[in-house]
């Protein structure tokens, strides 16, 4: 215990030892929570500005799909088959009722002449 005493009782330029100890280190432990919150404060604006980005993806992702639906209607696709492809809507009389298909399905297959390969 007499080690401790001494340790506590000596002096530098007139200041106890574990005096200055005390005060380096509760100056460490201040840079250290002041960097702390530095930093957390970086990581805050880092959050919004991710988070700024996220939502305008969000609303590039939401106008690309309104776009792909304007695309995709039905509507249009007739249009363009119509006017590129020469593609018309088929008629009435060429849809088939499933009474036409059972005949269908019943008759053998017609064998198709044999071709010759094209050369590769």
């Amino acid at each position: 215990m007499s080690g401790l005493k001494r340790l506590y009782d000596r002096r530098w330029r007139g200041v106890r030892v574990v005096n200055l100890a005390a005060l380096v280190l509760l100056l460490a432990a201040a840079v250290g929570v002041y960097a702390m919150k530095a930093r957390a404060g970086q990581d805050t604006a880092r959050l919004a500005e991710v988070n700024a980005r996220i939502a305008v993806e969000q609303r590039r992702i939401r106008g690309l799909r309104a776009e792909v639906a304007a695309l995709q209607r039905p509507e249009r696709l007739e249009i363009l088959a119509s006017q590129y492809l020469g593609l018309q809507p088929p008629r009435a009389e060429r849809e088939a009722s499933l009474d036409t298909v059972a005949d269908a399905l019943r008759r053998p297959v017609a064998t198709l002449p044999k071709t010759e390969a094209a050369p590769r």
